[in-house]
């Protein structure tokens, strides 16, 4: 009974004393662009479709729903996200069914934030110059 009381008290300890993350960063996300979804219909539906997906659009959402496809799948998509701020999402998936019982699918998706004017301190309005970031996941 000594040795259980001892382990439970230590274990409690261990847990008090474990910390992760930087206290300045707290709030902030990381690598957002994984949580846009590119698919029209499941994104329609704003991922609530998460038990019904199929095909490539459930490489997304829930990766057990490409299991449903009979033969190969290829969708491409181009969507405008926050249209004002333009944003562009193109997507690009593959699944094929493999064997009697499995699939094998691929999905690659591009982000495109449009032009962005180039400021500084100097220039707050703009240089007159422009960048283009892009993602792909």
């Amino acid at each position: 009974m000594k040795k259980v009381i001892q382990s439970i008290l230590l274990c409690i300890l261990f847990v008090a004393s474990v910390s992760a993350g930087n206290p300045d960063r707290q709030g902030e996300a990381g690598a957002y662009e994984l949580l846009m979804n590119p698919w029209a219909r499941s994104s329609g539906l704003n991922s609530m479709n998460t038990s019904l997906a199929s095909g490539v659009e459930a490489n997304w959402v829930n990766p057990a729903g490409m299991g449903r496809i009979r033969k190969t799948q290829v969708v491409l998509c181009n969507t405008r996200w926050l249209v004002p701020s333009g944003l562009t999402i193109n997507a690009f998936g593959l699944a094929q069914k493999v064997g009697k019982n499995g699939t094998l699918g691929v999905a690659i998706t591009s982000l495109g934030f449009g032009d962005i004017p180039v400021t500084t301190t100097n220039a707050p309005a703009g240089t007159g110059a422009t960048y283009s970031p892009n993602f792909l996941i």
